[in-house]
Formats: structure tokens, C-alpha cells, sequence
């Protein structure tokens, strides 16, 4: 029976690791700045992201992206993202709203280039979106003023909400990051 418990207490902890939201934490260092970017590294000379926290009027994080390179033999995408937003959406005096799942997240760039991703991993308080942008794509965004990433929430209304993100720095970041 002991070991029946230790083993799931280790499935516990390796599950509760796994759905952690990417944010800036103990463990990693800030390398370098570019605008609004940083370049987080978990040691000295590998495993860095270009991250940038979103904050809400207050100052408060309330979503984050970070993103890297892919390795120049990918065919299709040549970088990665991971954007991580709010579930729920709590106002005072409304119901709560959570994410829309099946309309997704859509990302657009100075109101010209818009993509929409899938958002398929949910926690009660975040959603995780992973995705892979072609060289295009990364092209707007690193020359572009500023991303919008858009999500619908749903309950008994429905509500659009914008996060808008800073995308100078985003360039100098990436390539930073390696």
C-alpha cells in the first residue's frame, strides 16, 4: 500500500510540473533586454527564450509568450511560441466566462496579418497555446509595432478580449535567444 501511495505522489508531482505555465521564475536568469523583451536562460549558455510578460492596467501579470528558433533543418515553421492566457475571465458583477476553445486564439500583427491557433491544453486558471509560425509570420512579427492576440470567452454571454503585446525588442530577442 505504501508504495502504491509514493508512486502516485510522484505522478502527482511530474503532472502538476508539467501543466506549470511558462513565466519568468527562480530558476531562470535574465541574460538581456530588447525593448520590451528578455531573453530568459535556464543555464549560461543554452536552453534561452525571448519572453515578454503582459500585464493589465494595474500592472498585474496576467498572461505571458515566450518564444525561440527552430533548428535551421525545420522545413515548415522556423520558430516556436508559447502563449499563456487566462482561462476564466472575472468581472465584478458578470458571471464568470471561460476560454472558448473551438474559436481559438487568434494573433494578428499592426491589423494586417492575422493567424488563428487551436487552444486545445486548459487548467481551471490558464490555457496554454503552443505554436509554430513560418517565416512570414515571424517576419511581421518581428517587424511589426504591435500584436493582438484575441480570444472569445463564453458562459451565459459571450466576450471578445484583446491583449495587446509590444513587439519592439521581439527581433534583437529571438535571435538572442538562439
Amino acid at each position: 500500500m505504501q508504495r502504491n501511495w509514493i508512486w502516485a505522489m510522484a505522478l502527482v508531482s511530474l503532472m502538476a510540473a508539467c501543466v506549470k505555465p511558462e513565466t519568468e521564475d527562480s530558476n531562470s536568469a535574465v541574460r538581456s533586454r530588447h525593448g520590451a523583451w528578455s531573453v530568459l536562460c535556464s543555464d549560461v549558455h543554452a536552453n534561452c527564450i525571448a519572453y515578454l510578460p503582459v500585464e493589465d492596467m494595474r500592472g498585474k501579470q496576467i498572461a505571458s509568450i515566450s518564444g525561440f528558433l527552430f533548428p535551421e533543418t525545420e522545413k515548415a515553421a522556423v520558430a516556436g511560441f508559447t502563449i499563456v492566457v487566462p482561462a476564466r475571465m472575472i468581472a465584478p458583477g458578470r458571471p464568470d466566462l471561460n476560454v472558448n476553445k473551438t474559436a481559438g486564439l487568434v494573433m494578428s500583427v499592426d491589423h494586417r496579418v492575422a493567424r488563428r491557433f487551436s487552444i486545445e491544453n486548459c487548467e481551471p486558471d490558464y490555457c496554454v497555446v503552443k505554436v509554430g509560425v513560418k517565416r512570414g509570420f515571424l517576419r511581421a512579427l518581428e517587424t511589426g509595432k504591435t500584436a493582438k492576440l484575441t480570444l472569445v470567452y463564453s458562459g451565459s454571454e459571450e466576450r471578445t478580449e484583446v491583449f495587446r503585446l509590444p513587439l519592439s525588442g521581439l527581433a534583437e530577442a529571438i535571435k538572442a535567444a538562439g
